[in-house]
């Protein structure tokens, strides 16, 4: 049985560990609040970017007439964690990936380290490999690396279609893993959006109009994935870190409650021992 000394050393390192799970804890609910403060608003503008597409198609029918390449690459962007302790957020992504219809026509490019290693391990073919945001500041980075990179790999031919992977944040501990289409966009869906009852007023070609209106719904989809999967790594990763408390509360008491026993245990030998010792000690005399 291990000495008192021994078993205080163990609990103290394990109110070590308490301590660090708080800070995560702490910096966990700090990211879901920021990121839960920004989704409404990110969510509406992805909303009007789509209205205004349908708009423009509703009155411009001609634009909707996008050919689609036979036999064509489809190329997955994966929002996975940069960083661990996040139970299993990485490993449903992946499994919703290998479960696509369109398996083998796939490539697969992945935000977040943590994302890329289970890749990797489990030999899916991935092209590219991009660090993710660790926080609601680096977003915007992120954003603009992952469009240059996307366009570069579009020009090579790397890819004909282009859709989002990440997990739909709900609420804490809660989210939905969900694929949208973005390049290119789904025109027949968006043209048969209800227009508005006012026409609009267009100052530019209707060509022009959609090309950037194309290029917003890009970056739009790709920040709202990042901000999506942030909130939904950290709640998940903040019922890791729950579960992580309640054991580390479970094993302290466990220990506390043998150590008092050890203690007692040793005082009582020493007592006996002082007893013994005094009895011989008077036994001689």
């Amino acid at each position: 049985m291990a000495g008192s000394l021994e078993l205080e050393r163990k609990i103290e390192n394990l109110k070590s560990i308490h301590e660090i799970v708080n800070s995560m804890k702490a910096l966990a609910t700090l990211t879901v609040r920021k990121v839960e403060r920004l989704l409404p608003t990110i969510r509406m503008y992805n909303d009007h970017v789509h209205q205004s597409m349908g708009e423009i198609l509703y009155h411009f029918p001609y634009l909707a007439e996008v050919s689609i390449p036979v036999g064509r690459k489809t190329a997955y962007v994966v929002f996975t964690s940069e960083q661990g302790l996040c139970g299993t957020f990485n490993e449903r992504l992946l499994d919703y990936c290998q479960g696509l219809q369109d398996i083998s026509k796939a490539i697969f490019i992945i935000s977040g380290k943590r994302g890329q290693d289970e890749a990797f391990s489990r030999g899916m073919p991935v092209i590219k490999a991009l660090k993710g945001p660790v926080s609601v500041d680096g977003i915007d980075i992120k954003v603009m690396n992952l469009t240059v990179e996307l366009y570069e790999l579009y020009r090579k031919g790397s890819f004909d279609e282009l859709s989002v992977i990440f997990a739909f944040h709900r609420r804490v501990g809660e989210y939905r893993i969900i694929s949208n289409k973005v390049l290119p966009p789904d025109m027949g869906t968006l043209g048969k959006r209800k227009a508005s009852i006012k026409e609009p007023l267009i100052y530019m070609n209707p060509e022009d109009v959609l090309e950037r209106l194309v290029e917003e719904h890009l970056l739009i989809s790709l920040y709202r994935a990042y901000a999506e999967s942030l909130a939904s790594e950290n709640a998940s990763r903040l019922r890791s870190m729950d579960s992580a408390v309640q054991n580390i509360d479970k094993k302290m008491d466990e220990l506390t409650t043998l150590y008092n026993y050890v203690r007692q245990e040793e005082v009582t030998a020493e007592v006996i021992e002082i007893i013994s010792g005094y009895e011989s000690l008077t036994g001689e005399e």
